[in-house]
C-alpha cells in the first residue's frame, strides 16, 4: 500500500453522508481538522446537501459538498434503509464519481453507513487505495428487525465489505464481527477508535449550563432512535422511583422515537421527571454537571458520547455491547 501511496501526490478523499448534528459528524469535523501529514492535501466530501458548514472547521477550504438534489432526515443505518432508496444511492455514486474526478485521491476513504460502502464500490477510484470505515453492527442491527433475512443479509455485508483494500473497525468487538462473521480476511481489517477532541470538549464544558441542567440529575445523549435504547432508561427510571427515591432525567437529541419515548413515562407515572430538551449543540456543559451519564444502546459500534462524558469527568454507565464494553473496562 505505501508504494502505491508514494508513487503519486498525496491527496485523501474523505466521504461522508452528510453533517446532520450528531457525535458521528464531530467525528469527522475533528478529522478536518486535527489530519495533517507533510505532502498531504485532506478533503471531506458529503453526498447530501444539509446547510454551510464552512463555519463548523477550522479548515473550511477541505470541506466539499453539494448545493443542490435530494436529501434524507436522519434515520437509522441498516441494510432495509439502503435498500428503500435506491435512487438515492444512484445520487450518491455519481456525486462520489464526481467528487473523486474533482480531487483525484490517493487515498479513499468512505464512512457513514453502507449506502456510502455502495457508492464508494460503484465509484471509478482511478487507482486510489479505498479504506473503508466501519463505526456500527449493521449485521446485528438488521437481523434483530428482519430475521427471516439473516443468511441473504449476511451474504451481501460479506461481499460489500471484502471490496475496499482495507477497514478500519471502530472497536475490537466490530473487528471479530466482520472477520469471524462477515469472513474478512484478518489482515485487512485495523482497529482505531474514534478521534476526540479533547480539548476543545473540556472547554466546552466549562461553559454556563443550559437552564434545564440545573439540580441533580442522569443525562443520556444521542439519537432518539430504537436503537440508543432511551426506553430502557425510561423504565429503569421509573423502577427506581418505585423502589427507592426519584432521580431526573435529562435525554438530549432527536429522532423517530421523540414522541414513543414521551408517552412511555406518562404511561409510567415519571413524565414529569424526564426532559427531552433536544438536540443540544454543546452536551458537554450538560454531561459535566450530571451525576452520571447512562449509555444505554442496544447496539453500538463504539460510543463518542462515552469518552465525552469521561473527558468531561462524569460517571458512566452502559449496557455490554462491543464500544461500551471495550471502553468502559478500559
Amino acid at each position: 500500500m505505501a508504494t502505491r501511496l508514494r508513487a503519486r501526490r498525496a491527496r485523501a478523499l474523505f466521504l461522508w453522508r452528510s453533517l446532520l448534528p450528531g457525535g458521528v459528524e464531530r467525528t469527522a469535523i475533528t478529522l478536518v481538522d486535527h489530519l495533517q501529514a507533510a505532502g498531504w492535501s485532506f478533503f471531506l466530501g458529503l453526498l447530501e446537501p444539509h446547510g454551510d458548514f464552512h463555519a463548523w472547521t477550522q479548515h473550511p477550504r477541505r470541506l466539499l459538498y453539494p448545493r443542490w438534489g435530494p436529501r434524507t432526515a436522519r434515520q437509522e443505518e441498516n441494510l432495509a434503509f439502503a435498500l428503500r432508496a435506491i435512487p438515492r444511492l444512484g445520487w450518491y455514486a455519481v456525486r462520489a464519481q464526481a467528487l473523486v474526478n474533482r480531487v483525484r485521491p490517493d487515498l479513499f476513504f468512505t464512512h457513514s453507513g453502507v449506502d456510502v460502502l455502495v457508492a464508494g464500490a460503484l465509484a471509478r477510484r482511478r487507482g486510489a487505495v479505498w479504506i473503508a470505515r466501519v463505526g456500527s453492527d449493521a449485521f446485528a442491527d438488521i437481523s434483530e428487525k428482519h430475521p427471516w433475512g439473516r443468511p441473504v443479509f449476511k451474504r451481501f455485508l460479506s461481499l460489500a465489505y471484502r471490496r475496499p483494500d482495507h477497514i478500519v473497525a471502530a472497536s475490537e468487538g466490530l473487528r471479530r464481527r466482520l472477520t469471524e462473521d462477515l469472513r474478512v480476511p484478518a489482515s485487512r481489517v485495523s482497529v482505531i477508535p474514534n478521534p476526540v477532541d479533547v480539548a476543545r470538549i473540556q472547554e466546552e464544558a466549562r461553559r454556563p449550563p443550559a437552564e434545564y441542567a440545573t439540580g441533580d440529575f442522569v443525562v443520556g445523549v444521542g439519537r432518539l432512535t430504537s436503537n440508543k435504547g432511551f426506553d430502557l432508561l425510561i423504565r429503569a427510571a421509573a423502577r427506581l422511583f418505585r423502589s427507592e427515591r426519584p432521580i431526573r432525567l435529562i435525554i438530549l437529541g432527536d429522532g423517530e422515537e421523540r414522541e414513543p419515548l414521551r408517552e412511555l413515562a406518562h404511561e409510567l407515572g415519571i413524565a414529569h421527571l424526564v426532559s427531552l430538551p433536544g438536540y443540544e449543540p454543546s452536551p458537554w456543559r450538560v454531561m459535566s454537571r450530571a451525576l452520571a451519564l447512562v449509555a444505554p444502546s442496544r447496539q453500538e459500534g463504539f460510543s463518542n458520547v462515552i469518552v465525552e462524558a469521561m473527558a468531561c469527568g462524569a460517571p458512566i454507565l452502559a449496557t455490554d455491547c462491543h464500544g461500551p464494553r471495550e471502553i468502559v473496562n478500559a
